[in-house]
């Protein structure tokens, strides 16, 4: 009689504890793999220039496969600041397409001069999804302090007729102002209005670690805060992919 009940103790605990298990209720991170976790800290982008015009559009096009594609800069709806003078600017295509895409910065003080843009560069198709990095001091372009620049990325459909161009863009301010975060403090960043550095200091960590869950999360959650749905989608969809 010792001898069964010391053989149906543990069975009997190993059974409760089992139907314990299956009485929790089950998260979203462990009934999707691929979901993004929670980051461990907040980030909240508050934009400096509240009340400010809205200069952020964003475009469709369809692709080969007649498949809907986002194309959007990574940019706040107003224009968003930076405190480098060559930073590094970020857009996100949706699926891939097979036109070439233009990237192109134009100094709002000779907006009607649009023969010469401060940047005007081509990239060949076929062009991935996903999100892409262009630095500015590679092309030798630095932003004057206080100006106000607008940037576009452009879907060129058919070259001999540029108003089919599908167009996204944005605006951007090189500030000069100490803000009193670091440089590595995405959080920092965003809570004092520096979007471009903020957007920068994330996508960096995931360029140089694509499994940083953290980056990720926190690069979407800044996203979802100015209404940039896909690229949020995107990085959401990218861990444990």
């Amino acid at each position: 009689m010792n001898i069964r009940r010391k053989l149906y103790l543990p069975f009997l605990l190993s059974s409760l504890a089992f139907a314990i298990t299956l009485a929790l209720p089950v998260t979203a991170a462990e009934n999707d793999p691929t979901a993004v976790a929670p980051p461990s800290v907040n980030i909240s982008f508050k934009p400096p220039l509240r009340g400010a015009p809205k200069m952020r559009v964003g475009g469709g096009v369809r692709g080969a496969d007649t498949q809907e594609v986002a194309l959007d800069v990574l940019a706040p709806e107003s224009a968003g600041l930076t405190t480098a003078a060559s930073p590094t600017i970020y857009w996100f295509l949706s699926e891939t397409v097979q036109e070439p895409v233009e990237i192109a910065i134009t100094d709002t003080r000779s907006i009607q001069d649009a023969a010469k843009p401060v940047l005007d560069i081509q990239i060949p198709g076929p062009v991935q999804p996903g999100v892409h990095a262009v630095d500015l001091s590679k092309h030798g372009v630095t932003l004057t302090p206080g100006v106000e620049y607008q940037w576009f990325v452009a879907v060129v459909v058919d070259p001999a007729q540029r108003s089919k161009d599908v167009l996204a863009g944005g605006a951007i301010i090189r500030s000069d102002t100490a803000v009193g975060a670091g440089a590595g403090d995405a959080v920092a960043l965003a809570e004092a209005g520096i979007w471009y550095d903020a957007v920068d200091t994330l996508s960096r960590r995931i360029d140089s670690n694509p499994g940083d869950t953290e980056s990720r999360a926190l690069r979407a959650a800044l996203l979802e805060q100015v209404g940039l749905e896909e690229g949020a989608a995107y990085d959401r969809a990218q861990v444990g992919g």
